[in-house]
């Protein structure tokens, strides 16, 4: 029962799956990038960007309510 409840937990409703995905998109041109340079992080870090970028944007969505809303989301 209990894992039944924290998978219900990580189900987002679609508008806020696509607020997250909107600030996603966001965040991708308002980071700073550091591509050259003795302080750039090379490939390793031009792959795991991405990763930052959503895991941002899920934080922002969760603490920001844009008022996105599709059908009968509430």
């Amino acid at each position: 029962m209990e894992k039944l409840n924290s998978m219900r937990l990580n189900v987002a409703i679609p508008s806020q799956r696509l607020q997250s995905a909107f600030l996603e998109q966001v965040t991708q041109h308002i980071l700073p990038r550091s591509d050259c340079g003795y302080f750039s992080g090379g490939a390793g870090e031009q792959h795991f960007t991405s990763f930052l970028n959503r895991a941002y944007a899920e934080a922002w969505s969760s603490a920001v309510d844009l008022g996105v809303k599709i059908g009968k989301d509430d």
